[in-house]
């Protein structure tokens, strides 16, 4: 139990610093949707939204550029 609380608490230091869910639940080695019940009532930062959001907009570059090439 306590294993999980630990990985709880760095889920909760890992997206305030802006990490994507999918970022936290791979680097923690935890299905995504754990991932998803722990943070949903974490608060973002204005910082921690500006990260997730450039990282998603450069995701959508990227597959931009992937299916026109």
């Amino acid at each position: 139990m306590l294993a999980k609380l630990s990985e709880k608490k760095k889920a909760i230091q890992l997206r305030s610093l802006g990490y994507s869910l999918n970022e936290i639940a791979t680097s923690l080695k935890i299905s995504k949707a754990s991932a998803s019940i722990w943070l949903r009532d974490v608060y973002l930062s204005e910082r921690a939204k500006k990260i997730i959001s450039k990282k998603r907009e450069r995701a959508r570059v990227k597959s931009a550029e992937t299916r026109h090439a």
